[in-house]
């Protein structure tokens, strides 16, 4: 209906009409750096730096709060079966039903700041600690990656199994499915934006100072056609 969702660092989530008026507003006592997901029935998911994960109506009524361990920073997922994911500062990656109880949580073994992708099994993709992960649908780890450093930098999943990753190393790479790194793109500034992919498989990503638009070479692809390729 085009009603506007946002968190803001003065603690309060705030939902706001096409014409920007406010329509509710909830005092969170924390940063809400998480932006918020939409399900398909209406309900806004986000985190906090209270540690909580919430689920919200449309019209401002509290669903369900789950806790975590830590911040929550990065944003999350919603599964094509209304699987929730997301990812907490305490390690963990959360994956909740619709009803706000727990399906499983994995311990990634490093600070996850970054928001997860899907494919088309519902395999999950993510940066955690100084390691780029993938996780399958029943939160078993499938494959890891190593990285120089920890990041919070999300990635996109490409509909030729390939999944792009970029960084603060003056770097986007790109991953197979086996986790190996199959090429990277040098950039010039210590700044990394997440990246996205159009319908030509063109990938874009910026390093703070400019913007690049990357043909792969060979087999370039769009998004995957999953219920959330990328953040």
């Amino acid at each position: 209906d085009g009603t506007i969702y946002f968190g803001s660092r003065d603690w309060k989530f705030y939902a706001l009409t096409p014409a920007g008026k406010l329509k509710w507003t909830f005092p969170t006592g924390a940063w809400v750096d998480s932006s918020p997901a939409l399900a398909p029935d209406g309900t806004v998911y986000f985190g906090s730096w209270n540690k909580n994960f919430y689920a919200f109506t449309p019209d401002g009524k509290l669903k369900w709060k789950f806790a975590t361990g830590a911040e929550l920073e990065s944003s999350p997922a919603i599964g094509a079966d209304g699987t929730v994911y997301f990812s907490s500062t305490d390690g963990n990656v959360y994956a909740l039903r619709p009803d706000g109880t727990e399906l499983w949580r994995l311990l990634t073994g490093g600070y996850t700041g970054s928001s997860p992708a899907l494919d088309e099994d519902g395999n999950m993709y993510l940066a955690a600690g100084s390691s780029f992960v993938s996780i399958s649908r029943a939160g078993k780890l499938r494959w890891r990656s190593g990285l120089p450093l920890p990041l919070d930098t999300s990635p996109a999943a490409a509909a030729n199994g390939q999944v792009y990753l970029s960084s603060p190393w003056r770097y986007v790479g790109a991953y197979g499915t086996n986790g190996a790194n199959l090429w990277q793109f040098r950039m010039d500034f210590d700044y990394g934006s997440s990246p996205n992919v159009n319908p030509q498989g063109v990938i874009y990503a910026n390093d703070g100072r400019y913007l690049f638009a990357l043909q792969p070479l060979t087999n370039a692809a769009p998004l995957v056609k999953s219920s959330w390729p990328m953040w």
